[in-house]
């Protein structure tokens, strides 16, 4: 914890409305040459930090989570906030010269904007900008700290609310979200960057405290009959882990995976990219666009060929899945690819994604309210809990034991319908452990799970080879690659298939072509 502010102001009240504004000049007046390690920071060049009190989250002395952060680079400075990577560099601001060096002995004016769910930090009236993911509660207050040696001026603060500004969201992307086009997600919501679509609610996010993910848009998708043969997306970047990451929309046509070209992105980029469906023997066909994995994605619009209509593909049950980084989809960079994407089209499940990175079962459970009734609900944590056995076998498996009770009585206090399907931990290379193994840990979970009744267990232990090329990481097996989640899904598929049954697959070539008539024939076309 933080124990030593320079700068320290409590409200009267909580700050609750939509938007609050803090902004402050600050001068940085002498950085020794050498800092002094602090342990009131987390890394040796950390020299100044700002942070925000947020009533249900942090309080502004809590170490991880500042919203504006100045680093020592040599004899200058850089500037970032609280971002998904754990050094707080992966997006330094930059000048309009792609500059993050700045000088010292100068006054800099910062605002930094808090909305609901997003960061937006401006320091010197648009000369360099930054925005990152952060769902908050309410505001109580804003302290400032000096690493040990370094001497500051901080001057002008203050505080403002104001409720949101209503933006304007493009006409077909309106129409796709209320005729059920995009599914798989909570809710949205509209900032001046576009929609975004949110797996998670705002409780969940609040309390991810650990860190923010950026992978807010897994399983989300696009679906839908059309007899238009291109789709355009305008989309911005507004959330990555690390700078040229693998980014891709997943195509399916008619269920079938398309190639997508592959690129490699950063925070900030903005794109318009089109998706052509080729089919020559058919003008009437299911498209399912499915987001990135390992982003958070702002859509500013999408469009469809001009007189061309769509509807919604219809969707029989909700399902939900609870998980960590694997079912979050991390380092699969192929969306389509997943094995909650692959389970969710093949049983044309609507899938909520509830799967955060890092989480075991003792601190990730299910909060908030929803407006959902699954089916089924989908557990797949586990490997974390194992981590790498590391500890006393004895406590780990009260603590094991104690936190998977909290999570089952969650869900079914939650969800009192629903039927529990427990996947257990895939293979990792490390598994044997240190104090105790993988299968130690498995053995345990089968032993909890078989308490309740309402609980059907799958062994996935044998889903992926002994084979590093199905992972991310030849050298740490942990996170399956494309390859990898494309073998988890077909092989959890096949075992679905004794729980929840087979299903017939529809002609969906034919059943575009039916409601598409049903469309002309109500003369409702959607022009772009």
């Amino acid at each position: 914890m933080l124990t030593n502010p320079i700068y320290k102001i409590k409200l009267k009240e909580n700050y609750k409305k939509d938007i609050v504004e803090i902004s402050f000049d600050f001068e940085i007046l002498k950085i020794p040459n050498d800092t002094k390690k602090d342990d009131e920071f987390i890394f040796d060049d950390e020299i100044m930090l700002v942070n925000v009190g947020e009533i249900d989250k942090f309080t502004s002395d809590y170490i991880y989570q500042s919203k504006f952060t100045v680093f020592k680079d040599g004899n200058k400075i850089s500037f970032g906030g609280y971002t998904p990577d754990w050094k707080r560099k992966s997006d330094l601001l930059k000048d309009k010269h792609n500059n993050t060096r700045f000088d010292i002995n100068k006054t800099y004016h910062v605002n930094i904007k808090i909305s609901k769910y997003r960061v937006y930090i401006d320091v010197n009236k648009h000369e360099m900008v930054d925005t990152y993911g952060n769902a908050r509660n309410e505001i109580s207050d804003l302290a400032f700290y000096l690493k040990k040696g370094v001497e500051a001026k901080i001057s002008n603060v203050a505080f403002t609310e104001r409720d949101a500004t209503n933006y304007k969201i493009d006409e077909t992307l309106a129409k796709m979200i209320k005729e059920k086009v995009v599914v798989n997600y909570l809710y949205y919501h509209v900032e001046e960057d576009g929609v975004y679509f949110d797996r998670l609610n705002i409780i969940q996010n609040i309390k991810c405290t650990t860190r923010n993910s950026g992978q807010y848009d897994s399983n989300i998708m696009f679906d839908m009959y059309t007899n238009s043969k291109t789709i355009t997306i305008d989309y911005k970047i507004m959330d990555s882990e690390v700078e040229n990451l693998e980014f891709q929309f997943g195509l399916l046509v008619n269920r079938e995976k398309r190639n997508v070209p592959l690129k490699r992105v950063n925070k900030g980029e903005h794109y318009i990219e089109t998706f052509t469906i080729t089919n020559k023997d058919n003008d009437y066909n299911r498209v399912t666009l499915v987001f990135p994995t390992g982003f958070c994605v702002a859509i500013k619009s999408i469009k469809i060929e001009n007189n061309k209509v769509f509807k919604a593909v219809k969707k029989d049950y909700e399902v939900v899945f609870l998980g960590d980084s694997i079912t979050e989809g991390s380092e699969c960079f192929n969306p389509a690819s997943t094995y909650f994407s692959k389970v969710t089209l093949y049983y044309n499940f609507i899938g909520y994604d509830f799967a955060v990175s890092g989480r075991t079962f003792n601190d990730y459970n299910l909060l908030g309210t929803y407006n959902i009734n699954p089916k089924y609900v989908f557990i797949a944590n586990g490997t974390n809990s194992f981590a790498m056995g590391i500890g006393n076998k004895k406590k780990a498996f009260e603590e094991l034991t104690k936190n998977m009770e909290i999570v089952i009585n969650s869900i079914n206090n939650y969800f009192p319908k629903a039927k529990i399907i427990a996947l257990l931990p895939i293979w990792r290379s490390d598994e044997k452990g240190v104090d105790y193994s993988l299968k130690d840990i498995t053995n345990k979970m089968i032993e909890i799970y078989k308490k309740h009744n309402n609980i059907i267990i799958i062994d996935a232990h044998e889903y992926i080879p002994y084979d590093a090329s199905y992972f991310s990481n030849a050298i740490l097996a942990l996170h399956p690659n494309s390859k990898g989640h494309e073998l988890y899904g077909d092989k959890l598929i096949n075992d679905l298939k004794r729980i929840i049954g087979n299903v017939t697959i529809k002609d969906d070539k034919e059943e575009a072509r039916r409601c598409i008539s049903w469309i002309k024939k109500k003369k409702y076309y959607l022009s772009s």
